[in-house]
């Protein structure tokens, strides 16, 4: 499934999206649609960036692909996440959420217990290393965190 890059959604459309929303055969579809009215808000660069994660994934692991980056980037809280996504992508969401003051190794260490994050973390490493010239330092960062989740 592709998500298409132009994303814009106005208040009463995200509204009737949230009102609406039922758990059926068109679940996920209604998953990515309202994860695309808060991915919309990140700045340009990251939502292509989650875009491209969330086009390399299916089902859960694609909405999650387009929300990995929500918190961190301050567009969005694990609350309102909780409030429109299923249980499994909101576990997922929190773990793939780096908090604060933590490093990266204990970061990745948390993630890893959680398959659906582990998905969506592989293919947002493998994408961060594919983007021209990473930095040596976050190369390497992010070559090491790619072989402790194949252990996983």
């Amino acid at each position: 499934m592709t998500v298409t890059k132009m994303v814009t959604f106005d208040l009463a459309e995200r509204r009737m999206l949230l009102s609406t929303r039922q758990r059926n055969d068109m679940g996920v579809l209604n998953d990515i649609a309202l994860a695309l009215t808060i991915a919309a808000r990140l700045p340009k660069d990251v939502l292509d960036h989650s875009v491209e994660v969330s086009n390399d994934l299916d089902g859960p692991a694609s909405v999650l692909g387009l929300l990995h980056d929500t918190v961190e980037e301050g567009v969005a809280s694990q609350a309102e996440i909780a409030s429109i996504c299923p249980e499994d992508i909101t576990t997922a969401m929190v773990a793939i959420t780096r908090l604060p003051d933590e490093t990266y190794a204990s970061y990745i260490d948390r993630l890893k217990v959680n398959p659906l994050a582990v998905k969506v973390k592989r293919v947002d490493l493998a994408k961060n290393l594919a983007r021209p010239n990473p930095k040596g330092s976050l190369r390497a960062r992010y070559l090491r965190a790619l072989a402790t989740l194949a252990q996983t």
